[in-house]
């Protein structure tokens, strides 16, 4: 498994995810993404293999400070 923190993709798919506890997490918006600081150039982007991995996890929440 890839490190807490990475943010992938698949080759095949636009889904961002963030890897947290070992599991991956979709990020549903690019306005969330952009709150939390990350930047598209960090996304890692992997075969459908890899990133299915990592098993899917909770979908990432709007920060409280975008409510």
């Amino acid at each position: 498994l890839l490190p807490d923190g990475i943010l992938i993709k698949s080759s095949d798919d636009t889904t961002v995810y963030v890897l947290s506890e070992g599991k991956r997490r979709s990020i549903p918006t690019e306005e969330i993404f952009h709150a939390y600081g990350w930047s598209f150039n960090d996304v890692l982007t992997l075969s459908d293999a890899s990133v299915n991995f990592h098993p899917l996890g909770t979908v990432i929440d709007t920060p409280s400070f975008l409510e």
